[in-house]
């Protein structure tokens, strides 16, 4: 009903719509059917427009972009359904992971997290790679579940800063809208839920 309905807001109105689409055959068969056909579609960077023929900059950035979408430690087309997530709850709002690439097992390095003073260090193991050229690529593009957003940054202009996001059991975490990619089924103005 649609009073019902008004009470579907925010986490609880994500909430529902991910179970409907976990229980129910139609919703699921339908948003399965749309999934399927996205991820057929073949994925090659496209010369940009007023490109000329033969210009060696265009076919170095397709050649790295394309590079960067086989060397994440997930395969390109779970990127894409992840970013289909949009089409049950509005919106996908997935983080960029990059790494330096340094080939295969490039060892690992140590983080001080704390202060000059304080110092409290981490060793962390640095994401291997396919190419060696030292360049900055994509390690993942992180699957981050829309209920977990618990609230967006909007600026006084209402673009997007970025977003809170909370996994069941931990801390909130800040997402800066420099490291999301944000899909929307649908846009309702500048609303970063979008609509679906």
């Amino acid at each position: 009903t649609q009073g019902d309905a008004k009470e579907l807001t925010g986490e609880k109105r994500l909430k529902v719509f991910r179970e409907m689409r976990r229980t129910d055959p139609i919703i699921g068969a339908l948003i399965m059917a749309v999934k399927m056909i996205v991820r057929t579609v073949p994925w090659d960077p496209a010369d940009p427009e007023g490109a000329e023929e033969g210009d060696t900059a265009v076919a170095d950035a397709k050649t790295f972009l394309k590079s960067n979408m086989v060397d994440m430690s997930h395969p390109w087309a779970e990127f894409i359904d992840d970013s289909l997530d949009a089409v049950w709850a509005g919106f996908s709002a997935l983080e960029i992971v990059f790494k330096q690439r340094l080939g295969y097992n490039p060892g690992s390095v140590t983080i001080n997290r704390g202060t000059p003073e304080d110092p409290q260090t981490e060793t962390v193991e640095l994401a291997s790679s396919d190419y060696d050229d030292g360049r900055i690529g994509w390690r993942k593009i992180a699957y981050r579940d829309p209920t977990g957003v618990s609230r967006w940054d909007i600026d006084k202009h209402g673009g997007v800063n970025g977003y809170y996001h909370r996994v069941e059991g931990q801390e909130e975490v800040y997402i800066p809208i420099s490291k999301i990619i944000l899909f929307r089924a649908s846009r309702d103005g500048n609303d970063p839920n979008g609509y679906s």
